[in-house]
Formats: structure tokens, sequence, C-alpha cells
């Protein structure tokens, strides 16, 4: 049953969608597309299968790469990076939420990740005889690690919220400026 889950469930949820399609982009609700009304309404229409898809770059990184044997570690840890790089890439080019916000803001969660794979590296290069010449234990380096992961992933969270703040202001005050005109 293990093995069956992270296979079967979002293509169940892929099923039952492209199952309730006609429903979902006629805006015709049937019982079908109010049941899986949460796999897909906070989507844009065109992106309607989005949710499966985010499943699937999830359970990519936090189980199919434990697939990999574990004497490949950085390989694991390389394809964690380029699943992240390539579904922050596809966040930015297709915006599939309704809200602007949700886009940002997601996006700004998926760097968090790739920061943190990022950050990994060193860790996987240290070993306790490199970690040692440095003048550093195990624990250190990866504590070090740690502090530098959190720092960036806070200022890219701020930022991206900053960011996203700036541009509703904006939008609200343009869409003020027209209705008054």
């Amino acid at each position: 049953m293990r093995l069956a889950w992270p296979a079967c469930v979002p293509i169940l949820f892929l099923a039952l969608q492209l199952r309730a399609h006609r429903a979902i982009a006629m805006h015709r609700p049937t019982s079908l597309s109010r049941a899986t009304s949460f796999l897909w309404s906070e989507y844009e229409d065109a992106y309607y299968l989005w949710e499966p898809l985010e499943m699937l770059r999830k359970l990519t990184l936090v189980g199919y790469v434990l697939l990999i044997p574990e004497v490949y570690d950085m390989l694991r840890l390389l394809v964690a990076i380029l699943v992240s790089v390539a579904f922050v890439v596809l966040q930015l080019v297709c915006k599939p939420f309704k809200r602007a916000s949700d886009d940002w803001l997601n996006v700004g969660g998926q760097l968090i990740v790739l920061c943190t794979f990022i950050a990994c590296i060193p860790l996987q290069w240290c070993d306790d005889a490199d970690c040692t010449q440095m003048g550093m234990s195990e624990f250190q380096a990866s504590l070090v690690v740690l502090v530098f992961t959190f720092v960036v992933a806070v200022i890219i969270f701020v930022d991206l919220a900053l960011a996203v703040t700036v541009v509703e202001e904006v939008s609200a005050a343009a869409l003020e400026v027209m209705a008054t005109t």
C-alpha cells in the first residue's frame, strides 16, 4: 500500500479532473466538479490540472529521489535541484493561480526549497576529514549551512511579500484612478 499511494493518488486526481473537465471549463457545476473543486478552484481555468502536477513535484522531492541509491547522494541532490529549478521556471511562466499574490508566494516557497537544496551541496562535500581540516565539526558545518539557508530564505520571502504588496497597491491605485476618470 505504501508504494501504491505515491503513484496512484496523483493519477487518481488527474483522472477525476479530466472526467470533470467539461463541467469545469463550461462553469456548469456537476456533483463531480463540486467534489473535486479543492483540486482546481484556486487556479486559472487553463491550469485546472496544476494540482496533480504540484503533487508530483512534491512527491518527487520527498519520495522519488530516495529511489536513487544512497551511494549516489550527490545525484539525489542534483535531481532535486533540477526538479526545483524546472518548477520555479514553470511557475513563473504559467502563473497558474487566480490571485497574483498566490503565484508569487508559491514562487517564494519554491525558491526557499531550492536554496535549501543548494545549501546542502557543501554538506555533501564535507565529510569528517574535510570539515576538520577547515577547523569545523560536521555539526558546525551543518549549522552554518542551516543559518545561511534560513537567512537567504527570509530575505527572499520578505522581498517577495513586499513586491506583491507594492504591485497590489499600485494596481488598486490605478484602478481607483481609472474609476474616477
